[in-house]
């Protein structure tokens, strides 16, 4: 890229003629994160996609851009966890299946209402996303079970690293953002929706 700017500048040359934007995109974006992740800026900020401002042909160029910034990144991380020695992957793996979901909450940025599994898209290994509560159904006081609907806001895999750090990233690499619990609600709620049928 460095060398067809050149030629763009000092030369008659038109070297990005005919150049598709996939083949580039995704790097520049990846490598515009990387830069103003160092001065705890954002795409978002950049580009200046305040969504509650912002028309939808900049959100949209928000969107694209977190996408193909996130698709760079697994391959990046792919790439280096293939570099490793075997017997180092295999150990990564080991160490991944033994953690504990508790001791991994601590890892997230985001505070969790939920953790759960998932395999990395990067290296196959057990990974977590991390995510916020936004539905409960199950609304009949009597009922011990009711399904806990949660959205995965964060991403970590603790064999090769790689994290994304948005419901968008997450999504664009492929995995499910949604997850369901059942779960028992807590006793003192259970007794005050039965008070309310009396």
């Amino acid at each position: 890229m460095s060398l067809k700017r050149n030629a763009e500048l000092h030369s008659g040359d038109a070297p990005f003629e005919g150049v598709v934007a996939a083949s580039w995109e995704g790097r520049y974006w990846h490598t515009a994160e990387l830069i103003l992740e160092v001065g705890n800026g954002s795409i978002e900020a950049w580009l200046g996609a305040d969504k509650a401002k912002a028309p939808k042909a900049l959100l949209a160029d928000y969107t694209h851009a977190i996408e193909q910034a996130a698709k760079v990144r697994v391959q990046t991380a792919a790439d280096a966890f293939a570099a490793r020695s075997k017997k180092e992957r295999e150990e990564a793996h080991a160490k991944a299946a033994a953690i504990d979901l508790w001791n991994m909450r601590r890892s997230f940025r985001l505070h969790a209402d939920e953790i759960w599994e998932t395999e990395c898209p990067a290296c196959k290994s057990r990974s977590f996303l991390a995510g916020v509560k936004y539905d409960e159904e199950g609304d009949d006081p009597y009922e011990e079970l009711v399904d806990v609907s949660y959205v995965a806001e964060e991403f970590l895999c603790p064999s090769c690293t790689l994290h994304l750090d948005s419901r968008e990233a997450i999504e664009a690499v492929g995995l499910d953002v949604d997850h369901i619990e059942t779960e028992t609600p807590p006793a003192g709620i259970r007794a005050r929706l039965r008070q309310r049928l009396i």
